[in-house]
């Protein structure tokens, strides 16, 4: 929030923003760079790090070539662009109303991507689903779990009619 809208939001109209600008300052309130946080659990570093550890001397064209990698991201459609600026005391950079949130308050649009040694792509972009949407592929994930489920249960059935297991 920059000096002016903290000015409208606080009913200060009347006032000069620089009067305002040293009354924070004096009060040791400064407008800072929104800070985001990804918070890891203990166990999720550890993981992270033996990762880490067990291909710290791969070589990007032999080992790595063999590997994809993907990444996701959440677009909101008429967002704020740019810095956000929060008003915090020095020491409150961690504090719950000085952070910034991951909640998106607009549309938003999904995008997907991979890229691996030597190769780009796919990319896709997905647009918010409806409840239509949302029914249309419940039926169809339904359809495909009967379906592997009668798949499976033909399979042991021909298995436990072989002679190998028979055998067994």
């Amino acid at each position: 929030m920059n000096l002016i809208d903290f000015q409208r939001t606080a009913g200060f109209g009347h006032v000069c923003p620089s009067t305002i600008l040293k009354a924070l300052h004096e009060c040791g309130i400064q407008a800072y760079r929104e800070e985001w946080k990804f918070i890891l659990k203990p166990e999720n570093k550890v993981t992270r790090f033996q990762y880490c550890e067990l291909r710290k001397d791969w070589r990007p064209e032999v080992e790595w070539a063999k590997y994809g990698f993907t990444d996701e991201m959440s677009i909101e459609i008429g967002g704020t662009f740019g810095v956000s600026l929060v008003w915090r005391e020095w020491g409150e950079p961690w504090e719950e109303d000085c952070r910034g949130t991951t909640k998106k308050n607009k549309s938003t649009v999904m995008c997907w991507g991979m890229i691996k040694w030597n190769y780009k792509g796919p990319f896709y972009i997905w647009e918010t689903e409806t409840e239509k949407d949302r029914s249309e592929a419940r039926d169809q994930i339904a359809i495909l779990n009967e379906n592997a489920s009668n798949q499976e249960a033909q399979l042991n059935k021909e298995w436990q009619e072989s002679e190998e297991w028979t055998a067994l």
